[in-house]
């Protein structure tokens, strides 16, 4: 049998993060990978897992210890996406509609988002899900809900109808999912930070991410809090440490997977 390495360490970027691992911790990341193994092999299909959430909250850290966690544990294929982008149109359109300078319309927004998703689900998602590989998300069509609705006031029926014509259930419906959220206060530190830590570097204006409006920010959350009752999703308090998030993500998932 092969031997389990528990996951100790959690930044994607490696660098080292002093933590502890506790039994419960080791524990539940071997049911983890149990779960998530006897789902896919023998029965030739994949699975599609996404995390989700405010921005600083840590996913893209989080998707990257699900990545290792279950490449170190198991035999199985593992693809890593982060949206919008994942092909050469995916990536062309996040840069379009990431640019504060476009100034696009929420409508815009929905229709490009929808489009990028369509072909990454087209020639990545899709074919991997085939072969029977598992697929972390980093963000799927729940953003547009949140960002694109709740934010900015579009039509969060038009953003389904719009997904729904387009996208097949199963990418609409992941097999498990999370909402990480944070605190206003913990979002506002957590900015502050990054702000600080980017002043001497060329950083490419988002449109969304850097967006110093708190009210939208707060409606951005209720957006989430829609998607967390609409479609039993899940949230996830990213207010710990890195070790403790990760696993109430695993905690998360794994109760969707039963």
């Amino acid at each position: 049998m092969k031997k389990f390495y528990p996951k100790m360490h959690f930044n994607h970027v490696g660098i080292t993060i002093e933590s502890h691992i506790t039994s419960d911790m080791a524990r539940r990341q071997r049911q983890f990978v149990n779960r998530v193994v006897s789902r896919t092999v023998g029965r030739h299909q994949g699975m599609y897992l996404v995390l989700e959430g405010l921005d600083l909250t840590g996913k893209t850290s989080q998707c990257y210890s699900l990545l290792r966690l279950l490449r170190d544990n198991s035999d199985l294929s593992i693809q890593l996406v982060d949206e919008p982008g994942g092909t050469e149109r995916a990536d062309e359109i996040r840069r379009l509609v990431k640019n504060k300078d476009n100034q696009l319309t929420s409508q815009q927004n929905i229709e490009l988002f929808t489009e990028a998703r369509q072909d990454l689900f087209d020639k990545v998602i899709a074919p991997a899900l085939s072969r029977g590989e598992i697929v972390i998300a980093d963000r799927n069509w729940w953003s547009t809900i949140a960002y694109q609705g709740f934010g900015q006031g579009a039509s969060v029926d038009e953003i389904t109808e719009c997904t729904s014509r387009k996208l097949p259930e199963c990418y609409l419906r992941p097999d498990a999912g999370v909402i990480m959220m944070t605190s206003e206060s913990v979002q506002a530190e957590r900015r502050r930070l990054r702000t600080k830590d980017d002043m001497d570097k060329e950083i490419t204006q988002d449109a969304f991410e850097d967006a110093d409006d708190d009210y939208f920010m707060v409606k951005v959350a209720d957006g989430y809090r829609y998607v967390n009752k609409q479609f039993d999703v899940p949230i996830v308090d990213a207010s710990a440490n890195e070790m403790e998030v990760f696993d109430r993500v695993l905690d998360a998932l794994l109760c969707q997977l039963n």
